[in-house]
């Protein structure tokens, strides 16, 4: 899913330059106020120039501050409204110097960017969990004494088949991923890598093992912009479910990066499994406020999944990004195995999903949730 080595260097520059440029732009607003519009586009010139010369920006940082603040359209071409001036212009540099102890506010309030996309590779974990409360293993399982029950009153019940209609969405953020003892590399750049391989075969036992229907795509999401890859995605998610309205669970499969070592275990055939980790997006930096519906039903599969599956799960982790989880209650991120997994070690546990998929689904249907 992440790559820190890669980018970590490439973050910190925003870091550093962001701050720069808040602080020519704050310090050239103050000095400028009452001056005209001639000294304005001297100070805005300087500023740009000055720029220039540290070096620190590339075109797509450039692109993204003219756009973001309207000011360097004076200098550059995007022309825009300026903030004003005057009185409404000493408002905007007081609202933004009053909001400094908060840098998430200070700069979201400054450059657009911030505020809409979602920059993935800044997120931390909130909070992590190999296990489930006693409290929500027991209504997780008053959840199954009803299904069975249902089930034994009308055995035909628990057939999940939908005709056209989907239940289930499949697509992959971040398309690139593979698995490096199958392919060589851990990345495939603007290819449907080995991940999607992955989305492919769940899609497939979901069907043929359980006659369950799903929607997947096949759209490439994170070339040539990687940071881009859920803005993207959203998008995709967003036509799809507008589509079909009857999906019930929404699932975007990555594989997980940076670890020392593949976590397997071996099923009653002897073949090995790539373990599982569910990623649960919050509130902390992008407007989610029912996320924790989607925690919950994390939780759900991840109950489920060491009823099957012992060993299976790694963790149920919470993180600071939003992963476009705020489309469906219940979708969910699932990292299928890490960069050194291989891909039948990643097939099989896309099979063991879809066996869990399937038995959350009749729990769900049970509940009259569809």
């Amino acid at each position: 899913m992440r790559n820190y080595n890669r980018r970590k260097t490439h973050y910190l520059s925003w870091i550093i330059a962001t701050f720069l440029v808040i602080g020519f732009f704050v310090l050239g607003v103050v000095i400028g106020l009452g001056n005209g519009s001639t000294k304005q586009s001297e100070d805005v010139a300087y500023f740009s120039n000055s720029i220039n010369i540290m070096g620190v920006f590339t075109d797509s940082h450039r692109g993204i501050l003219n756009l973001a603040i309207p000011l360097l359209g004076l200098q550059t071409g995007y022309s825009q409204n300026i903030y004003g001036s005057g009185d409404k212009l000493v408002q905007k540099v007081v609202s933004s110097i009053t909001s400094i102890t908060n840098p998430k506010s200070f700069l979201g309030s400054e450059i657009a960017f911030m505020k809409t996309s979602e920059m993935e590779d800044e997120d931390a974990i909130i909070s992590e969990s190999p296990v489930i409360t006693e409290e929500e293993k027991q209504f997780f399982e008053e959840l199954e004494r009803r299904s069975r029950e249902a089930y034994l009153s009308n055995p035909g019940e628990e057939s999940l088949a939908s005709g056209d209609k989907p239940l289930v969405l499949i697509y992959n953020t971040h398309n690139s991923e593979t698995y490096k003892p199958t392919d060589g590399v851990d990345k495939i750049e603007g290819k449907n890598a080995g991940i999607e391989k992955v989305a492919a075969h769940l899609e497939k036992i979901l069907l043929e093992k359980h006659g369950i229907n799903s929607v997947r795509s096949t759209n490439i999401h994170d070339y040539p912009n990687w940071e881009s890859s859920y803005v993207n995605s959203e998008k995709t998610v967003k036509a799809l479910l507008r589509e079909n309205p009857s999906v019930q669970i929404v699932l975007d499969i990555h594989r997980d990066a940076g670890l020392p070592e593949k976590g397997v275990i071996a099923t009653t055939t002897g073949q090995n499994m790539a373990k599982l980790l569910l990623v649960v997006g919050s509130d902390n930096r992008l407007s989610h406020p029912n996320w924790q519906q989607n925690w919950q039903f994390s939780k759900m599969i991840g109950y489920k999944m060491d009823k099957l599956y012992p060993g299976l799960l790694k963790s149920v982790r919470v993180q600071s990004g939003r992963y476009n989880q705020h489309l469906h209650e219940r979708s969910i991120l699932v990292e299928v195995g890490c960069t050194q997994n291989t891909l039948k070690e990643a097939l099989m546990s896309a099979e063991a999903l879809a066996d869990v998929i399937k038995d959350v689904l009749i729990d769900l249907r049970q509940e009259n949730t569809f």
